[in-house]
């Protein structure tokens, strides 16, 4: 198995990018003319302004034209001062369970527009998924700093979709564990990665988890049965 570091690397331009210690990206203020107008559905009532509509570039790719909005309460929206090309559209709420459709690699609409064009009705739709949890016990308290460290050991935890590896961030810790949880897509192939460098992890069988990391298929997502994970944390290597 590659090592799971390389495979986030490999999988991932950006965190590439940052092994060089340098990102440069070309982007250009929206001082364009044309727009994208519509609605979205699938919206929960009264949760319209915590959905977002945005809109990526993809030709010309460069330079890098990027825009994003909210909802108005009605479930409408507007994108102005687009400069001319063929962007991607991507919806998703800050809460509740749904999915980003760019994070994810779901299909997603492309729209088209040239010069001052207005491109109004478009019909857009909020994707439901389901919440993915991660458990890491720590009992013996390996993840807490030592006597002169500034921050304990760490854990990569990540999620490998169509678009690479989505690295998670703890949503609680404690001596005790970490505990990770996301959004993701139903009755999509999955799979889920974990890594360190510096501590043994041991998966729900009491089997200890390979120097190269773990890179295992997640069971199919549903609404009645979302996918966990537990590891546990048997010593520091």
């Amino acid at each position: 198995m590659k090592n799971i570091l390389a495979l986030v690397i490999a999988t991932c331009p950006v965190l590439a990018q940052l092994q060089t210690g340098f990102i440069q990206v070309e982007t250009t203020l929206l001082s364009g003319a044309a727009g994208i107008a519509g609605t979205v559905d699938g919206v929960p009532p009264g949760k319209a302004e915590q959905v977002r509509v945005t809109v990526v570039r993809t030709e010309p790719a460069s330079p890098l034209a990027v825009a994003s909005i909210a909802l108005a309460k009605d479930g409408s929206f507007a994108l102005n001062a687009l400069p001319a090309g063929t962007y991607r559209v991507c919806v998703n709420s800050t809460e509740g369970d749904f999915v980003d459709t760019c994070t994810w690699g779901l299909p997603a609409t492309s729209v088209t527009v040239s010069g001052a064009q207005k491109l109004a009705a478009q019909k857009f739709t909020l994707t439901s998924g389901v919440r993915f949890k991660v458990r890491i016990d720590d009992p013996g308290g390996n993840l807490q700093p030592k006597a002169g460290e500034k921050v304990g050991p760490h854990i990569l935890v990540a999620v490998q979709g169509s678009n690479g590896l989505l690295p998670l961030v703890p949503l609680a810790s404690s001596r005790a564990g970490l505990d990770y949880e996301t959004v993701i897509p139903v009755g999509q192939p999955l799979k889920f990665a974990a890594f360190s460098k510096t501590v043994d992890l041991e998966d729900e069988s009491r089997q200890l988890l390979p120097a190269t990391g773990m890179l295992r298929d997640l069971p199919t997502a549903t609404a009645a049965a979302p996918p966990t994970v537990r590891l546990t944390v048997r010593g520091r290597k």
